[in-house]
């Protein structure tokens, strides 16, 4: 009877839903539980990440596709996972071939988008996730595999935070910002020269000088130079970000633009508290991002910048018409959104 004590003996289990589930640890997220859907051999790495969640008008549980429209960012599959529930609510996913996937969830809100990382370095996978409680918020830390003097080295990385919202010193954040990869910080006294640096060995790497950027170094002896002495100085890999659209489909009066010639006459950037970056259409050349200003001094580097940004994208008739964004400066960027003016033929 419904109303009888659990024994061993009484215990009916049913079936909520069709799909299998893979070996993948499921992650709670509030009232949701996050799973790999078995692909195959249980054994297998998930390709879909389903949500189990209950549903008042059915009075039951539910496992909908959260990645239905995203499943190329699963890519050959994922093998394990991790929540972070604050600064911002991200489900980490380490993919097969070691690529980091990220899905920022909001339940509440609705929000479901997914985002891919690819580490810096040669050979950079990631192995194994984890979150745990740190100072200010989650930390996302990662055991990461790359190829160094010719042989395979695994360290363990953390995922910093990027600039506070509620910060108001501005120069100091940027100088603080740390957007490299493996990276390491130094602070003290001035100095032209960076030592310490034998876990990357003979790799290319960039920095962030008291605020400004450092050309690309290769590391020698477990060190590199600087032309100007700084006092705080990341150093770490690069890597290139890329946010892109789809193709942009503004009404034209026969219909659909999709397939119509399309020109772009003025590209606006709005974005929050960054620094550099390019912009441009996928088949024609990229274009810096000017942020300096009158008020900045020569010399030094500009100011972060939050609001509208025009960007010079100038181009043709175009059937096929997208705008990308690449960023692989060691400076703060988000982007917000695009502003654009688009004509249509016909």
């Amino acid at each position: 009877a419904n109303n009888a004590a659990i024994t061993p003996t009484n215990v009916t289990v049913r079936p909520q839903t069709p799909y299998g589930s893979s070996t993948m640890r499921p992650l709670r997220v509030s009232e949701a539980v996050l799973f790999g859907q078995r692909h195959g051999k249980p054994t297998n790495p998930a390709r879909r990440i389903r949500e189990t969640s209950y549903e008042f008008q059915k009075d039951g549980y539910i496992a909908p596709d959260v990645g239905i429209i995203s499943n190329h960012i699963t890519g050959s599959g994922v093998t394990e996972g991790a929540f972070q529930a604050a600064p911002d609510p991200v489900a980490w996913f380490a993919r097969a071939d070691g690529k980091l996937a990220g899905l920022t969830y909001e339940q509440e809100q609705d929000v479901k988008g997914w985002h891919l990382h690819e580490l810096g370095g040669t050979d950079a996978q990631v192995k194994r996730t984890a979150v745990i409680p740190g100072d200010d918020g989650d930390e996302l830390w990662l055991l990461v595999s790359r190829t160094i003097g010719g042989g395979t080295v695994h360290y363990i990385e953390v995922l910093t935070k990027g600039i506070d919202e509620a910060e108001t010193d501005l120069a100091a954040a940027k100088a603080a910002a740390i957007y490299r990869d493996s990276a390491l910080t130094y602070d003290g006294s001035p100095t032209t020269t960076i030592t310490g640096l034998w876990h990357l060995e003979g790799q290319s790497v960039t920095a962030l000088a008291d605020g400004s950027k450092v050309s690309a170094r290769t590391v020698a002896n477990g060190s590199i130079p600087l032309d100007i002495a700084a006092s705080l100085v990341h150093v770490g890999l690069s890597y290139m970000m890329i946010p892109q659209t789809l193709d942009l489909d503004a009404f034209a009066q026969a219909g659909t633009a999709k397939t119509r010639p399309k020109k772009l006459s003025n590209v606006n950037a709005n974005v929050f508290r960054s620094l550099g970056g390019r912009c441009c259409h996928p088949s024609g050349e990229m274009v810096d991002i000017v942020y300096r200003s009158d008020a900045d001094p020569f010399g030094s580097s500009p100011a972060l910048r939050t609001g509208f940004i025009d960007c010079d994208f100038l181009r043709g008739w175009e059937e096929d018409m997208r705008i990308r964004f690449e960023h692989d400066e060691p400076y703060p960027f988000t982007l917000l959104g695009i502003e654009a003016d688009m004509q249509t033929i016909g």
